[in-house]
């Protein structure tokens, strides 16, 4: 594994538990939204693998985790919200 791969594994094990609490909040702490609250969060650290050298040399990888996860959770609730309509 690469050293941004043990990077990645390291912030994953550190924030997972926040990075979760804020989806949920972003679904508004509703049980049937949990699915998708780990879609969002598998999806956020898919995407830190593929730009591991840019979110190594990243001053705040907490903040483009976070970043991601607000625009990751916007994507599937508008998702969501076009599926309910149709």
């Amino acid at each position: 594994m690469s050293n941004q791969g043990k990077l990645i594994e390291q912030l994953f094990y550190v924030y997972h538990d926040t990075l979760k609490k804020y989806c949920m909040h972003c679904f508004h702490y509703q049980s049937q939204y949990m699915p998708y609250v780990d879609d969002c969060i598998q999806e956020v650290f898919i995407a830190a693998l593929r730009k591991e050298k840019k979110l190594a040399s990243h001053p705040n990888p907490y903040a483009w985790l976070a970043n991601a996860c607000r625009k990751q959770c916007a994507s599937e609730v508008s998702r969501i919200c076009k599926e309910l309509i149709l």
